[in-house]
């Protein structure tokens, strides 16, 4: 298991970094994640993203049903942002 978690991880960050590069063009990524998806928060802040704003009970809004993650229910729609300066 903690192998593949750390395959995934590092699979993630590449298909990032190739998003990135192919996008050259644009100023700044936008990312969306729920507010109980706290492996993914760390995730994309580890890849330099950081918090922007978030959509609040998007997921109770538009999800017919409770979306419960690491013990809470997913409620906010959380963007982290990422602007060229501060890619490598």
């Amino acid at each position: 298991q903690e192998g593949s978690a750390v395959f995934s991880v590092l699979a993630g960050s590449h298909i990032v970094k190739f998003i990135e590069e192919t996008y050259n063009s644009y100023d700044t990524f936008l990312v969306g994640t729920a507010n109980s998806s706290l492996e993914n928060i760390t995730f994309y802040t580890r890849l330099g993203y950081v918090y922007s704003h978030r959509i609040e009970n998007f997921f109770i809004d538009y999800y017919p049903n409770k979306i419960i993650e690491n013990g809470m229910q997913a409620t906010d729609l959380m963007y982290f942002k990422k602007s060229r300066q501060g890619l490598n």
